[in-house]
C-alpha cells in the first residue's frame, strides 16, 4: 500500500511540475476525470465505485520523434470480488513514434499500445491484437494496451502494418457476479464407468471447487504475430489482416473429481449423490485470425462490416476420477469431451449511422458472435442499436431507447434471448463537463447465456470531466 501512494504521488508530479521544470513548448499534459457510481436496480445497494483520473503526458520532438503515455490513477469498489484485484496505478499506455527514420515511408511506433483494428463500432471481430477487457462490461469495447513493436510501411497508395507483442496478456474477466455468463460450467451430472461391467449416474455436490489457469510461455511461438493491409478506395477504406496469438480468453483444459460415494444405486434408488472436490485446468489454446472490413458512406449513411474466420487449436478434456465407495477406491473411466474444435469459425458485423434533421441520431448493428465466444455451436447472434437526440446547442442528449439484444435460438426466441435496455439522459453544462444518469436492465429468458447475471442490472450517475 505504501509503495503503491509514493507511485501514485511520483506520476502526478511528473505530469503536472515537468512541462515547468523543463519549458518546452512541446510537452503537455491533458486528462479525464471520471467519476461512476451505480446503484443495483433490485437490491437498491450500492454495486460499483469508480473514480478515475487519466493523465496523458505527451512530448514532440519534432516530427520525427514523439512521446505518447497515459496513466490511470483510480479507486475500484464492486459488491462481488475480482478474480485478479484491480490495480489502483496503471501504465495504460508509453510508445514512442519514430517517423521516417529508417525510411521516409517507414513509421514505427514501439511500447505499450492500444493497437486498433476494425471499422464497427465496438462490435470488432477482427479487433484482437489487443485483449478485450471486460472487467466493467457495461464499458464494453475496451481493450487492454500490450508491449508492441508496431511498423508502417506506406507504398503504392497501400499501407502495410506488422505487430509483434512478445510477452501474452490475457483478458481481464468480470466479476464472480458475471462469471457464469463468461467462464466454462462444472457439470452437475457425471455418468461413471465402473469395474464389473457397470455405470453410475451421479449428481455431483461440489464441496469446493478449484480454478487453476496455465499462461502461456515466453518463447517466439507463444508470442502474438500480425499484418494488416489497408487500403482508401473513392470514400471508403478497406482492409484485410492477419494475426496468430493465444486467445486471450482461456477455456477448460483438465478437469479432476475426487468424491465419496456414501451407497451404491439400487432398483429401489437408482439415482445417488457423491460429494466431490472439483479441480479444473484453465488453458488459452493458439488461434490463427483471418480478416477484412471495410467503411465508407453512401449518401449521407455512414455504412461500415466486418468479418473475421477463426482458425482454432482443439482443445480436448480427458477427465479423471477418484471414487471412494463402500467397494474401495475406484477410478472410474470418464469419456473424452471436445471443448474446443479446430473447425474454422465466422463472426461478423454490419452497421450504419445517420442524423436526422432534427439532430436524432441513428446507429444500428448486427453481430454474430461477441468477443468471448468460440466454436462455431457456442455463437450467438446480436442487434444493437443507439437512438440519441441533441439540443440545438447540444447542451443535452437524450438516449431513452438504446438497447441490444441477444439470441441464442431462433426456435426458442422467447426462451434463449436477453434484452439489454440502456437509457441515458446527459447534460453537458460548460465545455469539457458531462454529467449523465441512466440505467442498464437485463431481460433474460430461462435459457439465455446472460440468466445468470440477470440481476446485475443498475442506475448509475457519471460525471466526466476533460481538460
Amino acid at each position: 500500500m505504501r509503495n503503491a501512494r509514493i507511485a501514485i504521488l511520483g506520476v502526478l508530479s511528473f505530469v503536472w511540475f515537468a512541462p515547468v521544470a523543463y519549458g518546452q513548448e512541446g510537452l503537455s499534459v491533458n486528462g479525464r476525470l471520471h467519476l461512476n457510481d451505480r446503484v443495483n436496480l433490485r437490491s437498491g445497494k450500492f454495486q460499483w465505485q469508480e473514480y478515475r483520473l487519466a493523465l496523458k503526458p505527451s512530448y514532440e520532438a519534432g516530427e520525427k520523434v514523439k512521446f505518447r503515455s497515459e496513466v490511470w490513477v483510480r479507486e475500484l469498489r464492486t459488491a462481488m470480488p475480482f478474480e485478479t484485484p484491480a490495480n489502483r496505478l496503471q501504465l495504460r499506455e508509453a510508445y514512442l513514434d519514430l517517423n521516417g527514420l529508417l525510411h521516409s515511408s517507414i513509421d514505427i511506433r514501439i511500447g505499450r499500445q492500444r493497437i486498433a483494428w476494425g471499422s464497427a463500432d465496438r462490435l470488432n471481430p477482427s479487433d484482437n491484437l489487443n485483449p478485450q477487457e471486460f472487467e466493467d462490461f457495461w464499458d464494453f469495447g475496451r481493450h487492454t494496451p500490450t508491449n508492441s513493436l508496431l511498423a508502417r510501411w506506406y507504398v503504392w497508395g497501400f499501407t502495410l502494418e506488422g505487430v509483434v507483442t512478445p510477452w501474452f496478456e490475457p483478458s481481464q474477466l468480470p466479476d464472480a457476479s458475471w462469471n457464469a455468463a463468461f467462464l466454462p460450467q462444472m457439470p452437475t451430472r457425471r455418468r461413471f464407468a465402473m469395474a464389473g461391467g457397470f455405470s453410475v449416474d451421479v449428481a455431483l455436490q461440489p464441496l469446493s471447487l478449484e480454478w487453476h489457469t496455465v499462461r502461456p510461455g515466453r518463447h517466439l511461438g507463444d508470442a502474438t504475430y500480425g499484418v494488416r493491409l489497408q487500403r482508401n478506395v473513392g470514400n471508403y477504406t478497406l482492409s484485410a489482416g492477419w494475426v496468430r496469438q493465444h486467445s486471450p480468453i482461456p477455456v477448460l483444459s483438465q478437469l479432476e473429481l475426487e468424491g465419496t460415494l456414501g451407497a451404491l444405486p439400487t432398483p429401489l434408488n437408482p439415482g445417488v449423490q457423491m460429494d466431490a472436490k472439483v479441480i479444473a485446468t484453465l488453458s488459452y489454446p493458439i488461434r490463427q485470425v483471418v480478416s477484412a472490413d471495410f467503411a465508407g458512406a453512401l449518401g449521407n449513411v455512414g455504412i461500415w462490416g466486418e468479418g473475421a474466420l477463426f482458425i482454432p487449436s482443439e482443445v480436448v478434456v480427458r477427465p479423471t476420477a477418484t471414487v471412494h465407495s463402500p467397494l474401495g477406491t475406484l477410478t472410474p473411466t470418464l469419456p473424452d469431451t471436445t471443448v474446443l474444435s479446430a473447425s474454422p469459425y465466422a463472426k461478423y458485423t454490419f452497421g450504419l449511422d445517420y442524423t436526422f434533421p432534427v439532430n436524432l441520431y441513428m446507429n444500428v448493428q448486427y453481430a454474430h458472435g461477441f468477443a468471448h465466444e468460440a466454436g462455431s455451436d457456442n455463437l450467438t447472434d446480436w442487434l444493437a442499436w443507439v437512438l440519441e437526440w441533441k439540443s440545438p446547442a447540444e447542451r443535452w442528449r437524450v438516449a431513452l431507447l438504446n438497447g441490444t439484444v441477444q439470441v441464442k435460438d431462433f426456435n426458442r426466441l422467447k426462451a434463449s434471448s436477453t434484452i439489454f435496455w440502456l437509457p441515458e439522459v446527459a447534460w453537458l453544462p460548460i465545455d469539457g463537463l458531462e454529467v449523465k444518469v441512466g440505467a442498464h436492465a437485463i431481460f433474460a429468458g430461462v435459457d439465455s447465456p446472460f440468466r445468470p447475471a440477470r440481476k446485475n442490472g443498475d442506475l448509475y450517475l457519471q460525471v466526466v470531466y476533460a481538460f
